[in-house]
């Protein structure tokens, strides 16, 4: 408090830069947890602070306060710039990813176990999402695991392990029928899940090995999860098409996920796609990564069919 006293009248202090570019609000936040009153003195005399990135590894003070800052520090920072949940350091890493890699890979400060406190790092996650995607909050309630889906698929550099253990905590956080609750598109978590994924030649790290003619099988896969969890949401349309035909209709094909959903809904294989008119095989064939292997695995989950390849 003798350094909040200090401050009081003296904004020019407050403007102060160290040698590495950071703000008395990054000195603060980097040196254990600082009082609630002393951040909203400090961003009230210099607004633009909360913004502003260090030269040494491009934090934050956002990123800085997931380390030991108060959950009462964390929600005031991102009411007064949620777009600090977006800003990516040196190694492109958000606050979430940063939060993410320590909880997962067990990393953690030498002298701070709060950013391996469970409960509290639950409460930051749920806190940075509904930051990040203010378009999932629908009446009263925030679709945390649509958020959540929508992060995982654009995160450039998220490991298999990072992205389960993130999944498993927020759907144990959220009731059954959020699994097949529809956003403001008619998408289930299982839509976005197929659709949403990362396209070209680049794509995120823990979703690579499901790529079609991948040998290597992959440890973790978002749809084939979604789908074992919630088989109900691999039946649900948006609009006529199931998530059967989104995932194939996309440029790299998700043999796991393929498979995942035509386990959790057999009757989908039948079912003709209402843009192209094709059967889910057929798709596969002529898409833009058609795969012989995709195709082949839909035509012997499905013989019945085999009539439009041998008749």
């Amino acid at each position: 408090m003798e350094y909040l006293n200090s401050l009081k009248g003296q904004q020019e202090a407050a403007h102060w830069k160290g040698t590495r570019g950071e703000s008395l609000l990054h000195v603060a936040l980097n040196r254990r947890s600082p009082p609630l009153e002393l951040v909203k003195k400090l961003v009230t005399l210099n607004p633009t602070s909360t913004s502003t990135k260090d030269l040494r590894v491009r934090f934050t003070p956002l990123h800085y306060s997931i380390f030991d800052a108060t959950l009462e520090v964390i929600q005031y920072l991102l009411e007064v710039d949620p777009s600090a949940a977006k800003s990516q350091s040196f190694l492109l890493g958000t606050p979430l990813r940063n939060l993410v890699v320590m909880y997962v890979h067990d990393l953690r400060r030498p002298q701070s176990d709060n950013c391996k406190n469970p409960a509290r790092n639950t409460e930051i996650f749920q806190m940075l999402l509904k930051a990040m995607y203010p378009e999932f909050h629908q009446a009263e309630t925030f679709q945390l695991l649509h958020s959540g889906v929508t992060w995982i698929q654009s995160e450039r550099y998220l490991t298999e392990k990072a992205a389960e253990q993130l999944m498993q905590l927020l759907v144990s956080l959220v009731p059954p029928s959020e699994l097949t609750a529809l956003d403001q598109f008619g998408n289930t978590p299982l839509q976005l899940a197929c659709s949403s994924a990362r396209t070209g030649g680049f794509r995120s790290a823990y979703g690579s090995p499901c790529v079609a003619n991948v040998h290597k099988p992959s440890q973790f896969c978002l749809i084939a999860y979604l789908s074992r969890v919630s088989p109900a949401s691999a039946r649900i349309k948006n609009g006529d098409q199931l998530p059967l035909h989104t995932i194939i209709k996309r440029q790299h094909l998700c043999l796991g996920g393929i498979a995942a959903l035509a386990n959790a809904h057999p009757t989908g294989l039948t079912e003709i796609d209402p843009v192209f008119k094709l059967y889910p095989f057929q798709l596969a064939a002529v898409g833009n990564d058609g795969s012989l292997s995709a195709t082949y695995f839909l035509l012997r989950k499905c013989p019945e069919l085999d009539r439009f390849v041998f008749h």
